[in-house]
Order: structure tokens, then sequence, then C-alpha cells
């Protein structure tokens, strides 16, 4: 079992405290090396996966948290600031940081959304009829391969000849190519 799927059957909430266990467990850490030390890039793991798994609001509120809890260990740590607008600087650099990556997260999750929509779409058992070539579509409706592959692909249909057909086209009607005229 992949995690992915480990994370996907447990609830959102459940998920959500896990994240926020696993910043908690970063930030021990970041204590524990002290200021000299950093550790900020691993504070975004749980903010993108808490965006990925529960959703945009939860990332956002995990962003939030995780820059209180970093906070925290700089006022812990007793890290010297030459002046108190620096503090809430870094602080307000590091949430706009967390911002970017959290946007950046929920376009890619989207996007990775979009294009599994867009190959489920084309995948399975199309019921295309022997004779007249068209596709009855899941609405049971039966429409012309063209119009099928327009709405449910990228692509644009380019009536062509194949090779075969084309020898075969030619020598029903007795038309040799480049004979026309």
């Amino acid at each position: 079992m992949r995690i992915s799927d480990r994370f996907i059957q447990q609830s959102k909430p459940a998920l959500f405290v896990e994240f926020l266990v696993v910043v908690l467990l970063i930030a021990f850490a970041d204590y524990l090396t002290g200021y000299e030390v950093s550790v900020g890039v691993f504070y975004t793991v749980p903010v993108i996966l808490a965006v990925w798994f529960c959703g945009k609001w939860p990332g956002l509120i995990m962003a939030v948290l995780t820059i209180a809890v970093r906070h925290g260990v700089d006022l812990a740590n007793r890290h010297p600031f030459p002046h108190p607008w620096v503090h809430a600087w870094n602080d307000g650099i590091r949430f706009a940081n967390l911002l970017l990556i959290l946007y950046g997260t929920v376009a890619a999750k989207f996007q990775i959304e979009a294009g599994r929509n867009q190959i489920k779409s084309l995948q399975g058992i199309l019921p295309i009829c022997t004779s007249c070539k068209r596709i009855r579509g899941k609405d049971g409706y039966w429409t012309e391969i063209d119009s099928y592959l327009r709405a449910h692909s990228l692509g644009e249909p380019s009536p062509k000849l194949c090779p075969e057909c084309s020898m075969r086209h030619f020598a029903e009607n007795k038309i040799l190519p480049g004979m026309a005229g």
C-alpha cells in the first residue's frame, strides 16, 4: 500500500492533526538545533501535505499555525534580533513563502486532477457501431466519432486515408494517384 493511499483512507481532520504533529516534531528539532541551524525548509512539508490531502483552506490554516510555532521556537531559543520589527519581518517573509508554496501546490493539484479527468474520459471500452462508426456515449446517445473526439480529447480529428484504404479506394474507382483531373 502506498503512503498516499493511506492518507486518502483517513478523514481530513485526522490527517490535519497528523500534519500538525509533524510541525510540532519539526519545531522540537528546530528548538534542539538552535537558531544557528536552519530547518525552515522542513516546515513546508506539512503545509504541502495539508493542501494536497485536506484542501486549500486547511493548508492555509496549517501555514498560519506553522508560522506561530516557528515564532514560538525563536522566542524559546532566545534568538537575538537587532530590532523588534526584524522578528515580525522574518515571520512575514516566512508566511509569504508558505503562501507561495501553498498556491503552487493548489495549482499543481488542479493541473494533475484535470489531466487525470482528461485521461479518464478516453479510457475504458468505447461502444463503436461497426457499420457507421458512431460512438455511444455515457448518456446512451450515438455520436459521430469526430464530434466525440472533439468533446472528450484535446486533439482535433483530421480526416485521412491510411495507405491500405487509399490503395483500395483508388483501385475500386480506377483512379491512379496523381492522374485525377
